[in-house]
């Protein structure tokens, strides 16, 4: 099959018009989407009936993609079916297809960065043919390039589990495995050799299928066809559904809360640390007045560890709560893990607080959820379950709902602030909850953050792991050894344990178990820590992160603000972006100089990672180094000695490097350095000051006039800020104002000659212009001028006055 499909590919790149290229790259992947998932189906459908005690194992898949498959619908199954025939047995089916890869140009243009699983591909094409004409707009802005390369990855990674020909020509065979010999397809066959895209599945009697297909004859040729074949797809067994078990506490015995919770994931001796949280835990669940409790953190933190342990302690009165939950509900939207195998895909399938609160029902429900439950929004399904549970007398003060992994259930911000309104229906109708997720959800709940272990704890971790896995190397190991281990891989439980397992292997040292950590981290850790957050950044923020990244791990504020300009994006946004997932990085202010320290994982994540914007691929060698040249100068400019008559305002390094660019007549550098100086060193009125002034300098006038006021505000007894104010004032034909702030920067101790020679331009610029006022301040102020060494320069200003403004 695979054979058929690359010569087609083959005969696709080679058609003239790009309308007939995307036309055939989408009857391929119709075709190579639906001989994979049926390839999968089968199996799954042969394996269960062999051994029916894998149906345990079972994760399910949603039948009615079968039926009637739309593009997009067809990538998602695919990967629920390779998760499915991952558990059940096919080991490592969809390793090839989920392995990020280095991309070519064409899929560059096409996804927007170097590297991507084909999966993402896929999504990505389905998004533009949905754009296109095929979809629902309009056409145009064809890539042939790109389409070839779409369908020949897809091909190419979904090779492993795409069917064999058989020696007639015609049957179809499901790859052999473990050395069997490839088992007959029953849903889908040849035609002379020539593929099927079938267009629907309708069950019939007596256990048959009727399939109604088309015939690829060509690459635009199609032939219908409709035939009947057993039905071994859409009678998939339904996935093993948990139920609720009744707990009964020895030490309370009038409390049997029905519950439905895993088993602890680390073991009661090698538990860890967390005291601080588990007691934030039980402080909440005794304040019944709060409906929800946020447990939020960076990834591989042992966040669901911690909550999972609360549950058992819980139940085992190993806690001071006197809260005595009659149902507690766990419910998991997990979707990757990461291990001594590297990043493995659990589930595919997406879920949000309608399928949490359906998940419930069915719980308690003996018979099965009707209709009525499958076609409302989730505020109604909700108020629904709500409903039945009043029925069933369980009051919303009985029932515990842990929400876990709570980050995959939302991946746009319009998703996000709805998950928020949801979970609020939920805790308000239906139970307390508790959730568990990588961000911090935008809900109003009790928070509890989680943190990397301390170097200590660390420590503690990897001895009792030892322990239990028997592990020489670390049992000998000494304390100074296993504390260094653990702080090179930042005390993080996720890396810990996969190191714990990795020294365990027969024969392995600490050394090469570290290695092989540290390789695997650079693999695929920063995907399964930060794919989700680096989703819900916008592209221009993703741009923004990318050339912070290149520049270095620990960047300042300049730094910073340099990035943003390039990537057009604002500094605090960036700041509160990089804060609201702290596994990224950490945001701290020295000195009230804001600096950023990156995480190892997340520059290892960026490091050869771009984003296409508007047709470019970003960030350029270009902007890395425009951005290194002028943070050179900045150094030097910040490090040069001032000679001002108020030095008080050039206190930060960003002031300093603004006076100096202003001297060397890079105006409008030198109006960056001043704005960054002004957010280093916001409370400082000669710095504010001194900007009005070369504002003014420049003829800027109003926004001037802006820095000035607020010097004013700052320095309301400083004479010479009330002065620059009046001096602005003036030029811009603001008579009073001028008049009223020259006065008070005279009251103050300003010279009256300096003031009375601004009070006359004052008049000059104001409409209409009063001349005569202008002449009398003009005479007093070169009356009353001292006679010191400045004389001549006053002197020289008020004579080019009176030659312009005051001639007869």
């Amino acid at each position: 099959m695979q054979a058929i499909l690359e010569t087609r590919a083959r005969g696709a790149e080679q058609l003239k018009n790009p309308e007939n290229v995307r036309a055939a790259v989408l009857g391929l992947m119709r075709i190579t989407l639906q001989h994979a998932c049926v390839v999968l189906g089968e199996w799954i459908a042969n394996t269960l009936r062999a051994d029916p005690s894998k149906l345990q194992n079972f994760t399910g898949v949603d039948l009615k993609d079968f039926v009637a498959p739309a593009d997009g619908d067809l990538v998602g199954l695919l990967s629920e079916l390779l998760v499915a025939v991952e558990n059940i047995g096919w080991k490592s089916a969809g390793r090839y297809y989920w392995e990020t890869a280095p991309l070519s140009e064409a899929l560059k243009r096409l996804v927007g960065k170097p590297k991507a699983n084909v999966e993402t591909v896929l999504l990505a094409f389905v998004r533009e043919r949905n754009d296109g004409v095929e979809g629902h707009g309009l056409p145009g802005d064809y890539d042939p390039e790109s389409d070839v390369a779409v369908i020949r990855s897809l091909i190419t990674r979904a090779a492993p589990f795409l069917p064999t020909v058989s020696d007639d020509g015609e049957t179809l065979l499901i790859p052999s495995l473990g050395g069997r010999e490839g088992t007959p397809l029953k849903t889908l066959k040849l035609y002379r050799g020539d593929p099927v895209c079938y267009r629907r599945l309708i069950a019939t009697s007596a256990g048959k299928i009727r399939v109604e297909a088309q015939i690829s004859r060509a690459l635009l040729k199609r032939e219908d066809v409709v035939f009947e074949v057993p039905n071994l797809l859409l009678e998939l067994p339904a996935r093993s559904s948990p139920e609720y078990a009744i707990a009964e506490p020895s030490w309370a015995p009038n409390w049997q809360p029905f519950v439905l919770i895993p088993d602890r994931l680390a073991t009661i001796q090698e538990f860890t640390g967390r005291s601080i949280e588990l007691s934030a835990l039980e402080e909440w669940a005794d304040d019944m007045d709060s409906r929800r409790c946020m447990v939020h953190g960076d990834g591989g933190m042992g966040k669901t560890t911690l909550v999972i342990e609360f549950l058992h302690r819980l139940i085992e009165g190993e806690t001071d709560v006197k809260w005595r939950p009659e149902l507690i509900t766990f419910y998991t939207a997990k979707k990757t893990r990461w291990g001594l195998q590297g990043l493995e895909h659990i589930s595919a399938q997406d879920v949000g607080v309608a399928d949490v609160a359906v998940e419930i029902a069915r719980l308690h429900s003996t018979k099965p959820l009707d209709r009525s439950w499958y076609d409302k929004s989730p505020k109604e399904v909700v108020a629904k379950l709500a409903g039945l549970q009043a029925g069933m007398r369980i009051k919303r003060d009985d029932h515990l709902i842990i929400l876990d992994n709570t980050e995959t259930m939302a991946k746009n911000e319009a998703d996000i602030k709805a998950l928020g309104a949801q979970i609020n229906e939920l805790s308000k109708h239906v139970g307390r909850v508790i959730l568990t997720s990588r961000r911090r959800e935008q809900i109003e709940a009790f928070p509890i953050p989680t943190e990397s272990w301390t170097p200590d704890e660390g420590l503690e971790f990897l001895k009792k792991r030892g322990r239990t896995l028997r592990c020489q190397s670390i049992i000998q190991a000494g304390p100074a050894t296993l504390r260094a281990h653990s702080k090179a891989l930042n005390n993080k439980p996720i890396a810990l344990e996969v190191f714990a397992q990795a020294a365990s292997a027969p024969g392995e040292s600490l050394e090469r178990a570290f290695e092989r950590v540290q390789r695997m981290q650079r693999q695929d850790l920063g995907q399964f820590l930060y794919d989700d957050a680096w989703s819900r950044l916008a592209p221009e923020m993703r741009h923004v992160m990318l050339l912070m990244s290149r520049i270095g791990d620990v960047i300042d504020q300049y730094i910073i603000q340099l990035c943003c300009r390039i990537a057009n994006v604002n500094v605090a946004a960036a700041s509160e972006a990089i804060e609201e997932s702290k596994g990224i990085g950490t945001v701290t202010k020295i000195q009230g100089i804001l600096q950023v320290a990156f995480n190892p994982e997340f520059s290892n994540y960026c490091a050869e990672r771009t984003e296409l914007l508007d047709g470019k691929t970003v960030p350029t060698d270009e902007d890395v180094n425009w951005v290194q040249k002028r943070y050179k100068e900045f150094v030097a400019d910040a490090s040069t000695q001032v000679r001002d008559r108020n030095t008080r305002a050039f206190v930060v390094p960003s002031a300093r490097a603004a006076w100096k660019s202003f001297q060397d007549g890079n105006i409008d550098q030198a109006f960056e350095h001043y704005a960054a100086a002004c957010t280093e060193d916001p409370d400082n009125g000669y710095l504010y000051d001194r900007f009005a002034y070369a504002l003014f300098s420049q003829r800027r006038y109003p926004e001037g006039l802006e820095k000035a006021k607020r010097a004013t505000v700052l320095l309301a007894e400083e004479p010479e800020a009330w002065f620059t104010r009046g001096m602005i004032e003036a030029r811009m034909g603001r008579a009073p104002d001028a008049l009223k702030d020259l006065d008070r920067a005279e009251s103050l101790g300003k010279p009256k000659h300096l003031c009375d020679l601004q009070r006359g331009y004052a008049y000059v610029y104001s409409e209409p212009k009063d001349v005569e006022s202008a002449r009398q301040c003009v005479e007093r102020a070169l009356k009353h001028a001292p006679r010191d060494r400045f004389l001549d320069r006053f002197a020289s200003e008020a004579t080019a006055f009176k030659n312009r403004w005051l001639r007869d």
